[in-house]
């Protein structure tokens, strides 16, 4: 077979170079047009062809263009042979993501070695409703949905693939090009035992599929699936599907078995969405959940999703009002999500060992200056000015941690401003904006968190009336020119992780809250806590590599997207994300976070 075949859209030659896939209709391949795979029919006919080329022109708003995240692995050209035949399509490549089906499952979960948790899997449902919402509002149904076909990244941000597989509609001819395949435990009653290739199929259909998804991921397995009360052998689980049977059902031929999670664990609406999906929705499919409904309500529930005060990494919802996973474990002795108890974390004695020579000579001294801003209630804000430089920032191949949009490492060159000694305090947060919205207050001199971007402008705009200087938050660059004081290393003390305790309150060392600033050792610019204790808003928004980053230490704002960035790692994280150059981003509106905090700068700052 040829390997070499010509991109359509682009009048471009296309070499196949690696083969990854072979199903029975298609081989997917690697190729030397960067980010993208070909897939290559075996047998290209006429329909497959038409609704390709309606595909290519037709392509749904992407609910997660603003953050440079691909949705669904949508066809963005058609691959033509030397004689100008159609033999297939080129689509975008997914890379850094694992497959739902992996991160469902707690079996799963232990063999990849995935960690995850429920407040997590609640932004992950949140998402892909908000996909198929997309794509429905386009007026296509998907069709056929199944775990493997939906990957998730650690952004919580799914992508659909097979997208060929979608049932589209032609907005001129009105031909529908139909979905010819359907999946077990994901196909809705009233298509059981019917040919799926010869039913025009309309998004009520999806409307089940997509309530089978989200419970997959809030209940780690399927919901058809009980204790069987009726005679002889359980029914096989589309027969369940076909009569409505599931746990919650009301029906005495399927209950729950001691492992069923129960229904009340969510917040209530999200308890009330899944008894329309299943129970009223068996009957009447055209009640089942909308995408939107399902979107909107995750969301509603994801805010009052918290985490447990006894194991590190179990979340519940705040109207159950305990946590569940708790008491599976005390009852089952297995726990979906594993966790460390925060009694052992805080009761274990870290090992004494002696620090290791450091891994390259310190920078020397910067000439930094120091003043003081006296705020309301007798309160004081430490800044710290910094000398202009030029850094590397970003991430070395080098570095065994380094995540792909930690790159391309790049120089940038900074002007001068000054930076807070340490992050922003509850004590200076009451003093400038009369409240205090934190979750830890035990000590005013705590980090304040729970505030989102627009509290920490909203903070720079009043201390800039206070002070009569400008205010606001540093740049990604600014940050991690900082951060680094001339550093290079992994750590602004070194390569070395098992020094980070002496520097930052991490998971390792937290007892699972915040601590007073100031407490650990200080970069070699005299600044405090740049690495743990609390994540920190910077004015950039997010986006997913340094290709097209400005150069001159400005913030990025080209994106105009919903999230940004925040650096530094906190309290819950492990030294990985603690490291210089770790990048993460986060909604803008979204303050519901316990470890989510800021500092601010002076300085004429620009953006890009």
């Amino acid at each position: 077979m040829s390997l070499t075949y010509r991109c359509q859209l682009q009048n471009r030659l296309i070499t196949l170079t690696q083969e990854m896939a072979d199903s029975g209709e298609a081989k997917v391949w690697h190729t030397n047009f960067n980010g993208y795979l070909a897939k290559i029919y075996h047998n290209p006919h006429n329909e497959r062809v038409d609704k390709l080329q309606l595909m290519v022109r037709n392509r749904p708003s992407d609910p997660n263009a603003h953050l440079n995240h691909i949705s669904f692995a949508w066809p963005y050209s058609i691959l033509e042979d030397k004689q100008g035949k159609v033999v297939g399509f080129l689509m975008p490549e997914v890379v850094g993501s694992e497959t739902l089906l992996k991160l469902c499952t707690p079996i799963m979960r232990r063999k990849y070695k995935l960690e995850t948790n429920w407040y997590f899997l609640h932004v992950v449902a949140r998402n892909i409703a908000a996909i198929i919402q997309a794509i429905h509002l386009k007026g296509y149904v998907l069709g056929d949905i199944k775990l493997e076909n939906i990957l998730v990244n650690n952004r919580a941000l799914p992508t659909i693939i097979d997208t060929d597989s979608f049932q589209v509609p032609d907005p001129y001819s009105g031909k529908i090009y139909r979905c010819l395949v359907g999946s077990e435990g994901f196909t809705p009653a009233e298509l059981i035992g019917v040919n799926i290739a010869d039913v025009d199929q309309t998004e009520v259909h999806d409307r089940f599929r997509l309530g089978v998804v989200i419970y997959y991921l809030l209940f780690s397995g399927p919901p058809f699936r009980g204790l069987w009360q009726g005679g002889g052998d359980s029914l096989e689980q589309s027969e369940l599907i076909r009569r409505g049977l599931w746990p919650f059902s009301g029906d005495k031929l399927l209950v729950p078995s001691n492992t069923t999670i129960p229904l009340n664990i969510l917040h209530p609406d999200l308890h009330a969405l899944f008894l329309r999906c299943f129970n009223e929705g068996h009957k009447f499919p055209h009640r089942r959940p909308t995408a939107k409904e399902w979107c909107d309500t995750l969301e509603a529930a994801r805010q009052e999703v918290i985490r447990c005060g006894k194991v590190d990494n179990h979340y519940y919802s705040r109207r159950y009002g305990k946590c569940y996973w708790c008491e599976r474990f005390s009852d089952l002795n297995f726990d979906i999500f594993p966790g460390k108890s925060i009694a052992t974390v805080t009761s274990t004695p870290l090992p004494k060992v002696a620090p290791p020579p450091p891994s390259s000579p310190p920078p020397p001294p910067a000439k930094l200056t120091l003043f003081t801003e006296n705020l309301p209630n007798g309160v004081t804000l430490e800044m710290v000015g910094l000398p202009a430089g030029q850094f590397l920032m970003g991430s070395p191949d080098s570095d065994p941690d380094a995540e792909s949009d930690e790159k391309p490492q790049h120089q940038v060159k900074v002007n001068s401003f000054a930076i807070g000694k340490y992050p922003v305090t509850q004590a200076q947060y009451q003093a400038v904006m009369g409240t205090n919205p934190s979750y830890f207050k035990n000590n005013p001199q705590n980090p304040v968190e729970q505030v989102n971007w627009n509290d920490a402008q909203a903070f720079c705009q009043k201390l800039s009336q206070i002070t009569g200087k400008t205010y606001r938050l540093p740049t990604e660059a600014e940050w991690e020119y900082a951060c680094r004081a001339g550093t290079t290393t992994r750590f602004y003390f070194g390569d070395d992780a098992n020094q980070l305790g002496d520097y930052a309150w991490y998971k390792g060392n937290s007892q699972q809250t915040t601590h007073p600033v100031g407490q650990k050792r200080p970069n070699g610019w005299g600044l405090y806590d740049m690495s743990g204790n609390v994540w920190e808003w910077c004015e950039d928004d997010w986006h997913d590599n340094y290709i097209g980053a400005p150069k001159d230490g400005s913030a990025w704002l080209t994106n105009d997207n919903d999230y940004q960035i925040v650096r530094g790692g906190s309290w819950y994280n492990s030294p990985s994300f603690c490291r210089s150059a770790y990048r993460n981003g986060n909604p803008r509106r979204d303050g519901n976070n316990y470890d989510l905090g800021f500092r601010v700068v002076c300085g004429a700052g620009r953006t890009l």
